[in-house]
C-alpha cells in the first residue's frame, strides 16, 4: 500500500450476503505503457464457481478502459488450474509461460528451512 502506484479505488471486492469477502482483485494502472495489471486476484473457497472472480476482473477491465489503457495483464503460477480457468474464461490468452525452479534453502548448519 506504500507503493506510489497504489490507489485504494483500485481494490475491487465482491462481498457475500453475510458480509464476508468473497472475491477480490487489485488493479495496477500504467498509463505510460497503456497496460494494466491484476495483482493479486483471489476468490474465497466457499464462493468459487459462482462467477465472482470473473465479475471483479470485468470491473477491473472497465477501470482500465476508463483510464485509457489498451492491454490487461495477469500472471499466475502455471500449475494452478483454477487460476488458468479463471483467466481463460475472463478472455485472457497465454502469451508467455514461465517455468519456476525452487529448492529448499539451507541454513549454515546444513538444516533445511521449511515453508509453514
Amino acid at each position: 500500500m506504500g507503493n506510489s502506484g497504489y490507489s485504494p479505488e483500485h481494490e475491487l471486492l465482491a462481498v457475500a450476503p453475510d458480509g464476508s469477502l468473497a472475491a477480490f482483485a487489485v488493479v495496477w494502472l500504467d498509463r505510460i505503457s497503456g497496460r494494466g495489471l491484476f495483482e493479486p486476484v483471489g476468490t474465497h473457497p466457499d464462493h468459487r464457481k459462482l462467477g465472482l472472480g470473473r465479475a471483479v476482473m470485468a470491473a477491473g477491465i472497465e477501470l482500465m478502459a476508463s483510464a485509457g489503457l489498451h492491454t490487461a495483464m495477469v500472471m499466475f503460477e502455471g500449475t494452478n488450474p483454477a487460476s488458468r480457468a479463471l483467466y481463460t474464461h475472463s478472455g485472457f490468452d497465454v502469451v508467455h509461460e514461465i517455468i519456476d525452479y525452487t529448492r529448499p534453502v539451507l541454513r549454515c548448519g546444513g538444516e533445511t528451512t521449511r515453508a509453514p
